[in-house]
C-alpha cells in the first residue's frame, strides 16, 4: 500500500503559517515559562532548512533520521526535511544507543540530524547508510511542544518523548 503524502499538503501546511503570520504556531514551555514562536517565521526557516538540505545533496525521497530532544528546532528541522522532498524518520531519544543504531540502519536513512548531546552518544554505533551527520542547536529547551494550526485541524503535542493525539 502507498503511503505517499503529495507535496501540496505540506505547501498548505506552510502557506496556512504565513497566513497567520505572527500568531504563535509553537509554544514552547521551558524553564523560563512558555516561548511563542510565530507562525509565519516557522514556514521560512522550515523552507530555508529544506533548502539547505538539497544544497547539501539531498535528493527527494531521500531519507533523514532526527535524533534530538523535543524543541522548536526539532519541528523546524522536521519540517524542513519534508520541505525538501525528503522523508522524515524522528527518532525517540530514550531508546539505548546500540537499539538506536540498529533503527538508523533499518530506516536506510542517509542524513542524521541530532545535537551535540546526541552525536556523542551514538558515535560508536552509526551504521555505513548515515553519510553525513549534521547538527541542530538547541535553542529552546522544551518540556512540551504544541503545535495549533486552527485552520487545518490539526493539533500536535509533543510530550517529552511521547505523541499524543
Amino acid at each position: 500500500m502507498n503511503q505517499h503524502v503529495p507535496r501540496e499538503h505540506l505547501a498548505t501546511l506552510l502557506e496556512s503559517l504565513d497566513r497567520r503570520g505572527d500568531e504563535p504556531a509553537i509554544l514552547a514551555f521551558g524553564p523560563e515559562g512558555p516561548q511563542p514562536s510565530a507562525s509565519h517565521r516557522l514556514a521560512e526557516q522550515a523552507r530555508q532548512f529544506g533548502r539547505g538540505l538539497q544544497q547539501r545533496g539531498l535528493s527527494p525521497g531521500d531519507r533523514v533520521a532526527l535524533v534530538a530532544e523535543n524543541s522548536v528546532p526539532l519541528v523546524t528541522a522536521c519540517l524542513g526535511v519534508i520541505a525538501s522532498g525528503g522523508v522524515a524518520a524522528p527518532l525517540d531519544v530514550q531508546m539505548e544507543a546500540t537499539t538506536l543504531g540498529q533503527v538508523l540502519e533499518d530506516s536506510g536513512a542517509k542524513v542524521l540530524l541530532t545535537t551535540t548531546e546526541q552525536v556523542k552518544r551514538l558515535a560508536h554505533v552509526l551504521p555505513e547508510n548515515i553519510e553525513a551527520v549534521f547538527l541542530l542547536k538547541s535553542l529552546i529547551p522544551a518540556f512540551c511542544i504544541l503545535i495549533l494550526l486552527q485552520s487545518l485541524s490539526l493539533v500536535i503535542r509533543l510530550v517529552t518523548g511521547e505523541a499524543e493525539g
